[in-house]
């Protein structure tokens, strides 16, 4: 029988006094000391809400945002000072952005209801081979510059759908533990022969089997910045295609097979009761007999079946049910990462850009995580990202980090990037990390969704380009850059 604590609906967790500090180490000891802290300094309840975010230019220059329960601000203060470790309170009471960024998220939705409908009309001169496309309802730019709870998500996908039933379709990978449609929507022109169709290069021509990009988003539940991102890249795609070469050449040249939320469960629970979760909300044998909700599900980004296990922290992170990065009893022990790896594997031939995009970071990060080498495909890896990079970077001037996964952030085993490239085998597989550098975290204000989600835009249809040209056999790819 399961714990009543499992089955009891769960309080709202409202960070009342909770302080988060940002913290900065100058040392590889200092790097080191924090690493063993979050084994060590585990009474303190601590949340590290990720890993070391490098700097720049110097590896070893590292901040963390961590937050501390009120009962805890004393001791770990006095850990930090007795170890000479630069710190900064981000925020005295964590309650008060949570409430705040839950305040500008009803007032968008409002803003939205009393504008009506919130479609633009995408006007165009049309095409001879979409002729209905030359008029065609879209959820306007406005929708997306807030973050959406799940039902917002599935509305704004089936709108699109709805409106544009030629170019735009939705699709079910499977269902997650409680139930929920892992949805995704897919966008592209219906294949045919199209000739001479692409963007800058009017003399190639497309091959028998239409090659497709595949995204996910939310795989961590408190990951809400990448799920406004997603659909702002369908919303743009679809709406610019008749008055943009770009647009077109995308939608002509791949099938997009985009799943907004990847974890369902934990994004509505981080809807809903806790902001900050991240896992699924499995229940198994290993949590039913511990009465901390805390130790329910898994992170999805550690439970595939590629160097599954391994971390930086070695036996306790991968072992301790209760850590946020739990990768589970086994590989593939949730059915959300179940669900995407068989479509991964199942769509193979067909994928050749495979994307998971988190928050935050500011980085394009490579195949490897469970290990410190090199692909054998880390010339290409490097290619494709400095360009989906440097794309970024021009749209507002921010800076994304480029690097193995392993060597920009740390060791983990259980990737979805890992298993893509390794098992899949779909050579161009990222992790894109969003905004910010680590000053919000997972509270990114709203003012900075679409500029985020308009970097991420850029990125990927360049590398998306670049992709497509390697494969035309391009001589001197490289320099094409």
């Amino acid at each position: 029988m399961l714990s009543s604590y499992l089955l009891a609906p769960s309080p709202r967790i409202d960070y009342t006094n909770n302080q988060l500090f940002k913290i900065y180490t100058r040392t590889p000891e200092d790097l080191a000391l924090l690493k063993r802290w979050q084994v060590e300094l585990r009474p303190l309840q601590l949340d590290f809400w990720d890993d070391a975010l490098p700097d720049y230019f110097n590896p070893f220059h590292t901040s963390f945002l961590v937050r501390v329960p009120p009962q805890s601000v004393k001791d770990f203060t006095g850990y930090l000072i007795a170890a000479e470790i630069d710190y900064q309170i981000s925020s005295h009471d964590l309650k008060k952005l949570v409430q705040w960024e839950k305040m500008t998220v009803a007032t968008a939705q409002q803003a939205g209801r009393n504008r009506g409908s919130g479609m633009v009309i995408a006007q165009s001169p049309g095409t001879d081979r979409y002729p209905n496309h030359r008029r065609v309802l879209l959820p306007g730019v406005h929708t997306l510059a807030s973050y959406l709870p799940l039902e917002n998500v599935n509305n704004f996908i089936d709108s699109i759908v709805d409106r544009h039933p030629v170019m735009a379709s939705t699709f079910e990978i499977g269902r997650s533990f409680e139930g929920r449609p892992i949805r995704g929507i897919k966008i592209g022109t219906p294949f045919m022969n199209f000739g001479e169709t692409t963007f800058e290069d009017p003399q190639s021509v497309p091959p028998t089997v239409k090659k497709a990009i595949l995204i996910d988003g939310a795989m961590q539940g408190r990951d809400w910045i990448t799920v406004p991102a997603l659909l702002y890249l369908v919303q743009q795609l679809l709406s610019r295609y008749d008055i943009d070469d770009r647009a077109r050449f995308m939608l002509d040249t791949y099938d997009w097979y985009i799943i907004p939320v990847a974890n369902p469960d934990g994004y509505l629970f981080s809807w809903q009761t806790d902001r900050f979760w991240k896992k699924t909300r499995s229940i198994s044998a290993l949590n039913t007999t511990l009465g901390n909700p805390q130790c329910r599900g898994v992170d999805l980004n550690r439970n595939f079946a590629f160097g599954w296990g391994k971390s930086e922290e070695s036996d306790y992170e991968s072992s301790d049910v209760c850590h946020r990065s739990f990768g589970g009893g086994k590989p593939f022990s949730e059915r959300e990462s179940t669900a995407l790896a068989k479509f991964m594997f199942n769509n193979r031939k067909q994928i050749k850009i495979y994307i998971t995009l988190q928050n935050y970071g500011q980085a394009v990060l490579t195949p490897y995580a469970a290990k410190p080498v090199l692909s054998k495909d880390h010339r290409s890896h490097v290619l494709a990202g400095s360009i989906a990079a440097r794309a970024m970077h021009k749209v507002h001037g921010e800076g994304y980090e480029l690097g193995t996964f392993a060597e920009a952030l740390y060791l983990a085993g259980g990737t979805s990037i890992d298993w893509a490239y390794e098992v899949a085998k779909i050579k161009y597989s990222f992790q894109f990390q969003l905004r910010d550098r680590g000053s919000w975290g997972f509270l990114l204000p709203r003012s900075r969704i679409i500029p985020a989600a308009a970097e991420f835009y850029a990125g990927v249809t360049e590398m998306a380009h670049f992709v497509h040209l390697s494969e035309m056999d391009y001589e001197n790819i490289d320099k094409v850059w």
